[in-house]
């Protein structure tokens, strides 16, 4: 995957093997890393596989329940 740093997934991206581009965006950037990749298909390989690795390990869509965990389990409330 590409992306800005502005993106709300740079962190998820650069994590996996992605590419994150700086800000402010510059379009020549974009067109670089591009070519990079259609010229260079070990690199794309390279990408898939670390993509899918860390998919594997992590889980997106439970994060709002580990963070209540956390809380409950470190801030408990006076009931």
């Amino acid at each position: 995957a590409i992306c800005t740093e502005r993106c709300g997934y740079s962190t998820f991206t650069a994590e996996s093997g992605g590419v994150v581009l700086t800000e402010p965006f510059a379009q020549n950037d974009l067109n670089h890393m591009l070519e990079e990749l259609v010229l260079s298909p070990d690199l794309i390989a390279e990408m898939k596989s670390a993509t899918i690795s860390y998919a594997a390990g992590f889980n997106l869509y439970h994060r709002q329940r580990k963070a209540v965990d956390f809380i409950e389990e470190n801030f408990p409330c006076a009931r």
